[in-house]
């Protein structure tokens, strides 16, 4: 639901790995997903082990990378602690914790950024009463104790597709979506069923990695399958992010190998598997409405340049108790309003604008995000 209460469904990519295919997570390549696939949402896939966050710290300037991009494109982001090799989500609890501390503290005026806390916990001894439950419990207060109102999803057992566990049990937090993965030559209706329960128990759904493959990535595609599978959440007005934006040799690829990591593509260098995402994004993707007015307000554009600050974060730094386009409609008509929108302005990263008592609305692609006092 956004703040008027419409149900929209955000469409996306997911990263691969961002150790191993964080070059596809650029500006350049997430503004052509945008402007010519129809992408609202995009997921940035750091793992934990495997060459990621915990051997290479490092790993999270690529995570940030990806956010001021989505923010700079007017997009909604994931941040995904990919937990998967460990397979219990407390083996790196106090990274976890340190981390998400740390992407809070960065974006918690962002309502744009998501915030997931464990991308798949598996395993037998991984359950949801014993293990994810207790996680979230603990990794979730350090968000909420910096950005309040965030969006924090929680992954589920088995792969996540455990969602009847979390929903039979769920988290007693405000703003919490339960993941389901799925991969069509693998999970069908029963899972569908599983997902329906859990919506029927009251909980969010929002499917953060899917794939036209088997559930090893590769084996396919199944495209009839995944057709089910996009009805479905298309039906129910369910979030989706698909596995995977790379160019690796998989079926689940999105991407030819060889394709240029800064957008541009061809149908021919996409997989099957990527034009038929494309086309499940596009066919039916409407930027989703927040509730503001739908008719252009009088505004004027103010160059970043002229501020003098070069990305969209420098520009969101207004005096306090100024109003901040990220939600709602203003309460006070006569305030003078700063907004920041996806549009790029020639070779800069977006603009801002100024709006005098009539209230905005964002060019066609870009996502508004209300307003915020300071």
């Amino acid at each position: 639901m956004n703040q008027a209460g419409e149900a929209i469904q955000l469409k996306g990519m997911s990263t691969h790995g961002l150790q191993w295919f964080g070059q596809f997570s650029n500006y350049d390549s997430m503004k052509w997903l945008r402007d010519n696939w129809g992408m609202t949402v995009f997921r940035a896939a750091m793992y934990t082990q495997d060459g990621g966050y915990i051997n290479d710290p490092s790993q999270k300037n690529k995570v940030k990378q990806a956010v001021q991009n989505a923010i700079d494109l007017g997009i909604y982001v994931i941040i995904d602690w990919h937990v998967l090799g460990e397979q219990d989500p407390n083996v790196y609890k106090q990274q976890a914790k340190g981390f998400f501390s740390e992407m809070a503290s960065l974006y918690k005026d962002y309502p744009n950024v998501i915030y997931e806390i464990c991308n798949e916990p598996n395993g037998s001894a991984t359950t949801w009463n014993d293990k994810i439950k207790p996680y979230a419990e603990e990794v979730i207060p350090v968000i909420r104790s910096i950005a309040p109102g965030s969006i924090i999803i929680v992954g589920t057992g088995t792969w996540s597709q455990d969602v009847h566990d979390a929903a039979n049990n769920p988290l007693y937090y405000s703003n919490i979506m339960y993941t389901t993965h799925f991969y069509a030559g693998t999970h069908g209706q029963w899972l569908r069923d599983r997902i329906d329960y859990a919506r029927s128990k009251g909980v969010a759904v929002f499917i953060t990695e899917w794939g036209t493959s088997d559930a090893s990535g590769d084996g396919g595609p199944f495209l009839a399958e995944s057709k089910v599978w996009t009805d479905f959440m298309q039906d129910r007005k369910i979030s989706w992010a698909n596995w995977s934006l790379c160019d690796k040799s998989e079926v689940s690829a999105a991407l030819m190998p060889g394709a240029s990591p800064y957008g541009g593509w061809s149908d021919a260098q996409l997989t099957a598997s990527g034009k038929f995402v494309k086309d499940q994004m596009y066919g039916s993707s409407q930027p989703p409405s927040d509730g503001i007015a739908e008719r252009f307000g009088q505004h004027v554009a103010a160059r970043r340049e002229v501020l003098g600050r070069q990305t969209a974060a420098e520009a969101l730094q207004p005096s306090r108790g100024a109003f901040v386009h990220v939600g709602r409609p203003c309460c006070r008509p006569q305030a003078v309003r700063l907004a920041v929108i996806g549009e790029p302005d020639g070779n800069k990263r977006g603009f801002i604008a100024l709006v005098l008592k009539d209230q905005l609305q964002p060019p066609r692609g870009s996502i508004p995000f209300g307003l915020q006092q300071l």
